[in-house]
């Protein structure tokens, strides 16, 4: 157990240190090439993030559902934060293993209620919609959709079926 956290959180920093690393590294070529700026560096991030794509493509992923769990964060930081990590995620070659993790993420998040928001959830589909399949993009938001419905369906059936003090409490959520 103790061995999995350490690795969570070396995962972590790996991914803030990339994303710090993008942008001092942007900050600098600009100063010096201008108009290059985003050809070398983008070259640069592209051959680095796909020596092995598999893994960036899995830390990226958890990074953001990390992040989309905290209820701390201003919306305005979270933003950011997203815009930084999709930068990354537009060198990285490996989007399918990036969505089956995020999609994953994404489940655990709207069924345990870990998310900051749906409409950060949502906002963050929007932006994936140019960089992952359609596929993806149809099966997160029919998940949304659906817990959406779900929550419906259980306000309507509490209306229908009042719980006495001695039963015992449910709730029903289907993706």
């Amino acid at each position: 157990m103790l061995e999995d956290e350490q690795l969570a959180k070396k995962q972590y920093r790996a991914m803030e240190d990339f994303i710090e690393l993008h942008r001092k590294s942007s900050g600098l070529v600009g100063q010096v090439f201008n108009d290059l700026k985003n050809k070398i560096v983008a070259e640069a991030f592209k051959q680095f993030l796909n020596i092995d794509p598999n893994i960036i493509a899995e830390y990226l992923a958890k990074f953001l559902d990390f992040h989309l769990k905290k209820t701390s964060q201003d919306e305005e930081q979270l933003a950011r934060l997203v815009e930084e990590v999709l930068t990354l995620f537009k060198f990285c070659k490996a989007k399918d293993v990036f969505e089956e993790f995020y999609m994953r993420g994404l489940s655990r998040r709207l069924l345990l209620k870990k998310s900051a928001s749906t409409e950060s959830e949502r906002q963050m589909l929007t932006k994936l919609r140019s960089e992952c399949s359609n596929d993806f993009n149809s099966k997160c938001e029919n998940m949304i959709k659906d817990l959406f419905d779900s929550d419906q369906f259980m306000v309507e059936y509490k209306k229908v079926h009042p719980q006495n003090q001695e039963e015992i409490e449910h709730h029903i959520h289907v993706l």
